[in-house]
């Protein structure tokens, strides 16, 4: 028995444990454990297990402690239920009150919290007129000292509150003559601002903690006591805050193990003598079962510790968690649930085998050729009847095909900006428009091949993924070479005659199939008898059929989807005459390939036609091969477990042999593992363009989306239902909350989201000349 991996950098992400891998007899076995209880061995004490090879294994668990499921780090994610409307800024669950004027801070430590602009409007639902008031919980943003904010109500002036440095919570009464039935908005005008906050230039006037809007009553009264802990839920040294009366649920697939629970009066309730009834639930399919209950008041304030046993789920089933917190009494009560966390058992999976793999790519060069908006179901290799894509079949049958790739943004900047960075849109433009050049900061896969002397070329045919994005760091040689098929072959044509001895990197961009749809012949008809459009003619029809002003045609969307596919056949003829001039130089054998697109292309499935707007599979599902040498590399595979664009980068790192320190900065991960393991991240995210984008998190089984602007959700069952024709949310609400929660975890994890106008830049005017060609510019 020997340990392969103590992951200590691990440890700074999963706040304070460590994650532990062990092989025994060729299997892996993983744990994660708390980072005291390992450093307190210290790390030889850890090795020192490596002559026990005859100890049981559950006597390995005495090392350290397994932790499975820490809960309380998980609180902005899940979710709430209260008597009354509560708003908990900074969270997923906010943004659809969030009209205006709030923006999810880059410092995401502690409790959550939005950063208030000079004007604010918060989106509020009344079923009808009735008297309410709000509670709102705020301090000034700093630097900013005591100050007048004016409050509104639709429009309308209600009152003025102060707002000062120290965190305090403020009654507004919202008088009902103000009310309408339905939407509402409550307006904040402050009078100062800070100096502008890097990286997003604005100025704040208010941290906003949370909002509670009721009726009247002696209980929203005992929220405005300065000693009170704020009506909300927040983690506190390990411990979960929760204020009653409320309920958390957490939506899980739990794995079969342990619960370990307890929970004290929080010090504000037990000083006042507050009594509280405590509720721990599991719902399954199956129905509702009890876990553990107490009642908490003087003069037993705390409730002994417990570990309860937690039943796994039938495989795939949905399960929620919840914490159920009732007053014993006419005001609210605080309670401090310790060191909640869910362990589950053991599970061992097989070692990896890449780093063979891995051996024999040495010395290889790596062309990357990316198809722009081509969408994986137009080729034969995803199921595609007509001939669209010859050539990238044949690379299919002698490569890994990547049955469930996506792309993380559907939109071509922003998507190839996450290839060459390997994290997310959120991450690479923290805080700065969509459509803005890639900020400086994380490095590329270019960057981090020169360092490592590979020599790294591009060729593109989109602007949108050219040097005036930024898109071209690291690259020693970067052109854009039109999207003419004359162009980019004389472009290829001089690398491939270049000096070749040592490992480089090519990466191949196709302007096809974007728009314009302009195959040349016989290729304009061989998918059918459709007439090309012009340029013009086909960005104004488009453009009534996006707006509902045209209804298209049978014959009409025939016809696009005809001129479509003839443009994926120019492109797919260009991958097979880039396969014959590396054949004919000697280059093919000696060079892996990685076909993929940047993301698909809708054609009316859902209503809609073009990219950057929807995230259904025509959309986000997109081709992802990868072809070895003959004898180097696995050969007629295919894999299902769900990747994407995000683990290009360390695949092409790792084909080169770099691996450590100098790839650390990449979320995804190598495909060479994937192909080979079978298991990849197990879920990816992708959004939509706009400062206030829809989520997709898709896990290869099934998709959830999320509307940040107005909190709606769909989700779909992507086995009995590929086309996402039956949104299955309503209907299975327990399924929709295990995926709406995971989705939540992961957008708290983003450093920030940009939500202001489009950026302004100026570009030459060839290149304006092409954008205005793809559609991009008016």
């Amino acid at each position: 028995m020997t340990v392969t991996r103590v992951d200590s950098a691990e440890a700074a992400r999963l706040n304070g444990v460590v994650s532990i891998t062990v092989e025994v007899n060729s299997n892996r076995i993983e744990g994660v454990y708390r980072k005291t209880d390992v450093m307190r061995r210290t790390l030889w004490y850890s090795l020192a297990v490596v002559p026990l090879i005859l100890i049981p294994l559950r006597v390995c668990r005495a090392v350290a402690r397994p932790i499975g499921h820490p809960l309380a780090p998980e609180v902005p994610a899940a979710d709430a239920e209260t008597a009354w409307t509560l708003v908990r800024f900074g969270t997923p669950a906010a943004e659809p009150f969030e009209e205006q004027g709030l923006d999810i801070p880059l410092d995401r430590r502690g409790e959550t919290w939005a950063a208030a602009r000079r004007r604010v409007e918060i989106r509020l639902r009344f079923p009808e007129a009735a008297p309410r008031v709000a509670v709102l919980d705020l301090a000034s943003f700093p630097g900013v000292g005591t100050q007048a904010a004016t409050v509104l109500l639709n429009g309308r002036r209600i009152g003025a509150v102060d707002v000062t440095p120290e965190r305090r919570r403020v009654r507004v009464t919202l008088p009902v003559e103000r009310q309408q039935p339905g939407e509402n908005r409550l307006g904040l005008r402050f009078a100062e601002a800070a100096a502008p906050s890097p990286p997003s230039g604005h100025r704040y006037a208010a941290r906003l903690y949370g909002l509670v809007v009721a009726p009247p009553s002696p209980e929203i009264d005992a929220l405005l006591d300065p000693a009170a802990p704020p009506f909300s839920f927040w983690a506190e040294d390990r411990a979960l805050v929760q204020a009653g009366p409320s309920r958390l649920h957490w939506a899980n697939r739990w794995p079969a193990g342990t619960l370990r629970v307890g929970a004290a009066l929080h010090r504000w309730s037990r000083e006042r003598g507050g009594r509280a009834r405590l509720r721990v639930t599991l719902a399954e399919a199956g129905g509702v079962r009890d876990l553990w209950q107490a009642e908490l008041g003087p003069p037993a304030a705390a409730a002994p510790e417990a570990w309860i046993e937690l039943p796994a789920g039938a495989p795939g089933e949905a399960q929620r968690l919840t914490l159920s917190v009732e007053p014993l009494g006419p005001a609210p009560v605080w309670v401090s649930w310790r060191d909640l966390e869910v362990v589950p058992a053991y599970v061992a999976s097989p070692f990896p085998a890449a780093g063979a793999l891995r051996d024999r790519l040495r010395g290889l060069n790596v062309v990357l050729v990316v198809f722009d908006a081509a969408g994986a179901r137009h080729f034969g290799c995803y199921g595609q009847e007509q001939a669209t894509t010859p050539e990238a079949d044949r690379l299919a049958a002698e490569g890994v095909v990547f049955e469930r790739a996506y792309t993380p943004a559907v939109f071509t900047l922003s998507a190839m900006a996450s290839l060459w960075t390997s994290r997310l849109p959120d991450e690479h433009h923290r805080s700065v428009a969509h459509d803005a050049a890639l900020p400086d900061g994380l490095p590329t896969l270019a960057e981090v091949l020169g360092a490592h002397g590979v020599g790294a070329t591009g060729l593109v045919g989109n602007g949108m993924a050219g040097r005036g994005f930024g898109l071209d760091r690291g690259f020693g040689e970067f052109s854009y070479v039109g999207y003419h098929s004359g162009d980019v072959r004389g472009a290829l044509d001089r690398w491939i005659a270049g000096d070749r001895r040592q490992p480089s990197f090519l990466y191949v961009h196709y302007r096809q199939p974007h728009t314009p749809l302009d195959p040349p012949p016989p290729l304009d008809r061989q998918f059918g008898s459709a007439v090309p459009l012009s340029p013009e003619a086909l960005d104004e029809w488009m453009d009534a059929v996006n707006h509902r002003r045209l209804a298209p045609t049978a014959a009409g969307l025939a016809r696009y989807q005809q001129l479509y596919h003839g443009n994926l056949a120019v492109a797919d003829r260009e991958l097979g005459w880039l396969r014959r001039r590396l054949e004919e130089a000697g280059l093919w054998e000696r060079t892996v390939l990685v076909l993929t697109a940047d993301h698909g292309e809708a054609l009316h499935e859902h209503g809609f036609i073009g990219h950057n707007e929807q995230l259904y599979e025509e959309s986000v599902h997109v081709p992802l091969v990868v072809r070895f040498p003959a004898g180097r590399g696995p050969r007629g595979v295919r894999v299902a477990t769900p990747v994407d664009l995000l683990d290009v980068a360390p695949t092409v790192a790792e084909v080169f042999g770099i691996r450590g320190p100098a790839v650390a900065s990449f979320r995804g991960r190598s495909l060479l593992e994937v192909a080979l393991e079978g298991q990849g991240r197990g879920e990816v995210l992708a959004r939509t363009a706009g400062p206030r984008p829809v989520y997709a998190l898709m896990d290869g089984t099934t998709k959830y989306l999320f509307n940040s602007r107005y909190g709606l959700e769909e989700l779909y069952d992507l086995r009995s239902d590929p086309g996402e024709q039956r949104d299955v949310a309503a209907a299975q609400p327990l399924r929709a909350s295990v995926y709406r929660q995971r989705m939540h975890r992961l957008l708290l994890e983003l450093p920030g989201r940009w939500t202001g106008e489009p950026a302004q830049r100026r570009v030459g005017q060839e290149r304006l000349e092409d954008l205005r060609a793809l559609g991009y510019v008016n």
